[in-house]
């Protein structure tokens, strides 16, 4: 399980911090094949829509961002995933 870290912490050594939602519709299941692994494994690719910038500065309104292989999502929808 990965450690909780304090605000105070995490937003001095933060590039980028800001508020935002998932895009409708961006969810993106990569299934990725390993040697050796008896299930096939995968990363989710998905787009962040940006609401608010708390640190730095951006003219992005969206961020693309991967969930590599050992986070997990969660949401109220789920990820189609197909797998032959």
């Amino acid at each position: 399980m990965r450690p909780l870290y304090e605000d105070a912490t995490v937003w001095p050594v933060s590039e980028l911090i800001v508020i935002g939602h998932l895009k409708d519709g961006s969810l993106e299941y990569v299934p990725t094949r390993r040697t050796g692994m008896r299930a096939p494994v995968g990363s989710i690719m998905l787009d962040l829509v940006i609401t608010k910038v708390l640190k730095a500065k951006t003219d992005e309104e969206e961020i693309p961002l991967i969930i590599h292989y050992g986070l997990g999502s969660r949401g109220r929808g789920y990820v189609k995933r197909e797998v032959s």
